[in-house]
């Protein structure tokens, strides 16, 4: 159950439980000439919370949409600097390769002039 279910869920029973209990108080204290009128009134306000409670659905499902999109987004980012420290890692090796190279040449004539004079 999503979000927006439980929200409506929890909505309904708290419109039930309070027009259940405040309902009979105010038709007993309006005369019966405005009952129509309170009638059509809870109509329309039940009404005007049922399009609000589709409007909120259809907000939180564009939410969760979009943080999927952005979860998405932050894989891809994850993918990038994993292949971007495989790149630092071989590029580490190859400079000690270098770096190796370099020291032999240089300590490998030193060597022979030391010990071959």
């Amino acid at each position: 159950m999503n979000l927006a279910e439980q929200w409506d869920d929890k909505f309904e029973e708290k419109l039930h439980g309070y027009l259940k209990t405040h309902l009979p108080e105010l038709i007993l204290k309006n005369p019966p000439q405005y009952e129509i009128e309170l009638r059509e009134r809870i109509v329309r306000v039940e009404e005007a919370l049922k399009n609000q409670n589709e409007f909120l659905k259809k907000m939180l499902e564009f939410i969760e949409k979009r943080f999927d999109q952005v979860d998405k987004r932050f894989e891809q980012a994850d993918k990038r600097m994993d292949s971007f420290e495989r790149r630092l890692e071989k590029l580490d090796h190859r400079m000690w390769t270098i770096a190796i190279l370099v020291l032999a040449s240089v300590l490998i004539p030193i060597i022979l002039k030391v010990f071959f004079k």
